[in-house]
């Protein structure tokens, strides 16, 4: 990325309207409605060139060492932007059965966890169907990796999905928690599995229309 220089950067996420890259926290090439030239690298393809405007900025993380451009294209051949939409169709294609979302903090995911006969509420950070990663009960539980945990998870939508599972790791430092699925009836499933759905389409229409 550049105008009479060049940056090498990678993507974050990509949509055919456009991408998101992450750069350092220090980085000044480029500001918020600067318009810049792109060389846009897939695998298995050949480079090719586009422009886009960087249209929103911000922080990673309070701590992280990097920051986020959205760079929305203001020229991209057809042909070009067919090969990022069947890129990006790919890659969900190829992942599907390992998609992890973050929920919206505006419609968060809680969980309900019985665990030694007592229940905690976890916020939940991220979700596939095989998994979920879990952060802010009171307590880190104390499971053994083989101990089967009972589930409530709290869909957004008012819904209810129950699952029977066990904890893959957990971090004492910071309350982390991995839990896996072992036992999702199919009704179940398919609820999460809409979920999942759904969010990745808001997700990527932040990509596509920011």
């Amino acid at each position: 990325m550049g105008d009479g220089f060049i940056d090498i950067l990678y993507a974050k996420d990509i949509g055919k309207n456009g991408l998101g890259i992450h750069v350092p926290k220090n980085y000044m090439s480029a500001k918020v409605k600067c318009e810049v030239n792109l060389i846009i690298s897939l695998p298995g393809c050949k480079s090719f060139d586009a422009s886009g405007v960087i249209k929103h900025a911000g922080r990673i993380g309070a701590d992280s060492e990097f920051k986020s451009f959205g760079i929305h294209f203001t020229r991209i051949n057809p042909q070009h932007r067919g090969l990022l939409e069947n890129y990006f169709q790919k890659i969900v294609a190829d992942n599907r059965r390992h998609v992890r979302v973050v929920p919206s903090p505006e419609n968060p995911v809680r969980v309900h966890a019985t665990i030694n006969d007592t229940t905690e509420v976890f916020q939940v950070k991220d979700i596939g169907i095989g998994g979920v990663g879990l952060a802010g009960g009171s307590s880190v539980p104390d499971c053994s990796p083989d101990e089967a945990v009972n589930i409530i998870i709290a869909l957004p939508t008012g819904e209810k999905v129950q699952v029977k599972g066990s904890f893959k790791y957990s971090n004492q430092a910071n309350g982390v928690l991995g839990l896996c699925f072992r036992e999702l009836a199919a009704t179940d499933a398919q609820r999460l599995k809409q979920y999942i759905a759904e969010r990745v389409r808001e997700l990527q229409k932040k990509i596509d229309y920011s």
